[in-house]
């Protein structure tokens, strides 16, 4: 069974340095999975981390490695608190379902299904909204990261 964005990202040692280029190390594990980034860029990679993750990435194509990206993104946007995040990105929650207005169109992130456009649009949109979200995403795991950090400094 193919590897998902969350299973490599469990291996990965989730320090968040950004010495691979990217600002977590989950947005690391999805660009493994696209092809955009190799084993090597994590210099924090223990050597029994890249063996255990070297097979599952040698023949991953691009077609399979954007629906194992596609697949991680649904599986983060599930663990998510939608209502709370309506509030911070101007959106609206109801029923389940977090509505939002993106590049002029209509969206709609469903905790079950995931992303659909409300509005059926360009094809590059949705794309171009999914990575909205995954930067969003970013930014979350970001900001939660460092609210921890900060907790942990002022307790001592």
């Amino acid at each position: 069974m193919a590897m998902t964005g969350m299973d490599i990202y469990k291996i990965l040692p989730k320090t968040n340095c950004r010495d691979c280029g990217l600002r977590t190390c989950m947005s690391f594990a999805s660009a493994l999975l696209r092809g955009e980034k190799s084993l090597s860029d994590c210099p924090h990679l223990s050597d029994e981390a890249r063996d255990e993750l070297a097979p599952h990435l040698e023949n991953i194509s691009p077609e399979e490695g954007f629906r194992e990206m596609i697949n991680s993104l649904k599986a983060e946007v599930r663990e998510l608190d939608l209502s709370a995040m309506a509030r911070g990105l101007g959106a609206r929650y109801s029923d389940g379902r977090l509505h939002i207005t993106c590049l002029g169109k209509d969206f709609i992130i469903n905790i079950i299904t995931g992303i659909r456009e409300k509005v059926f649009g360009e094809n590059g949109l949705i794309a171009k909204f999914k990575e909205f979200v995954r930067n969003t995403l970013d930014t979350v795991e970001e900001l939660k990261e460092d609210f921890i950090q900060a907790g942990k400094d002022l307790i001592g």
